[in-house]
């Protein structure tokens, strides 16, 4: 008889963020205005820009922490900080879709509206979720940078 075997979280995420799924893995997509878009992989220079605009959108919030910070979280905080790094997220909107930084601010290619829908589909990559996993990962196995990112929310 075979035996049935359960895979754990940290199994599933090894699968995901290594070997050849994350480079053959399905990009998402976005529709703007009859046009699909596929926003590309995410490097580590998209670290330091995501971390600097949900920065921003954390400053905006209130203190949600940083260990409550997940994909989903960050499409609320990248939400806030519209108001205060227009450009800068403009800018990475654009480049992920892979569109000129102008193009990106004419209406007529990128109506109101546009910039939540590539917003939601950033927050559905597989790079960025795995991100946030190895974070999780990291704060859970390291009580004193968990302690200090508590306090760092408060």
């Amino acid at each position: 008889m075979a035996e049935k075997t359960t895979k754990t979280n940290k199994e599933k995420l090894k699968e995901v963020t290594t070997g050849m799924e994350p480079i053959v893995g399905v990009k998402p997509t976005v529709e703007i205005e009859g046009k699909t878009y596929t926003i590309r992989r995410l490097g580590i220079k998209d670290t330091f820009t995501i971390a600097r605009i949900l920065g921003v959108g954390v400053k905006q919030l209130g203190a949600i922490g940083v260990t409550a910070l997940d994909a989903q979280s960050a499409v609320l905080a990248m939400l806030a900080a519209i108001p205060y790094a227009e450009d800068e997220i403009l800018d990475l909107l654009a480049d992920l879709v892979g569109v000129d930084g102008a193009d990106i601010r004419n209406p007529e290619l990128f109506p109101l509206g546009s910039e939540i829908a590539i917003i939601e589909a950033l927050s559905k990559h597989q790079d960025l979720q795995a991100f946030f996993t190895r974070l999780q990962g990291l704060l859970k196995s390291n009580p004193a940078l968990q302690k200090a990112v508590e306090e760092a929310g408060q």
